[in-house]
């Protein structure tokens, strides 16, 4: 039950949103939490499991509802575990900064990398550019199930309100 508050606030939100007009909606899950903290990453990936869960059963008690939850978490892993799978050469340093893996000290011009696209993480924070363009691929026309439940982006995006999709 340790989720059942954080699930509550967060999922809370639709249905105040639904309230004012909305019926569509695109969320994505709590992604990574470092490398070197399983148990923090354990802990997302329960808030994930419980989030999916409450919207599953949130949406058919709001008609019309259509939404998509996005699982950032997966891919994270699933890049990181395969990277040559998305183009990625480099899951080790991040492509700007300095220290241990690039992450110790900030991004600045004579740091930045010269093969940014190779590198799953731009800084300690970001992703890089292709990483990012790999995330809006499989969350917005990626096949659903995969990263994206129940529909993708574009599925939603492309629903009617009288649909129920959900």
């Amino acid at each position: 039950m340790l989720y059942v508050n954080l699930v509550s606030n967060y999922s809370s939100t639709v249905p105040e949103l639904y309230s004012m007009g909305a019926r569509k909606f695109a969320l994505i899950n709590v992604g990574l939490q470092g490398c070197c903290w399983d148990s923090l990453n354990q802990l997302g990936g329960g808030f994930n499991d419980a989030l999916r869960s409450r919207l599953a059963g949130l949406a058919p008690m709001l008609p019309g509802v259509v939404y998509s939850l996005a699982d950032l978490l997966g891919f994270t892993r699933d890049t990181l575990a395969d990277p040559r799978a998305s183009g990625n050469t480099n899951i080790v340093g991040a492509c700007c900064g300095s220290g241990w893996l690039s992450t110790e000290a900030g991004c600045f011009p004579n740091t930045l990398c010269t093969d940014g696209d190779q590198h799953v993480f731009k800084d300690r924070v970001r992703f890089s550019q292709w990483t990012a363009f790999l995330i809006t691929q499989a969350f917005y026309n990626g096949p659903a199930k995969r990263y994206t439940t129940p529909i993708n982006f574009m599925q939603r995006a492309q629903s009617s309100n009288h649909e129920t999709a959900h």
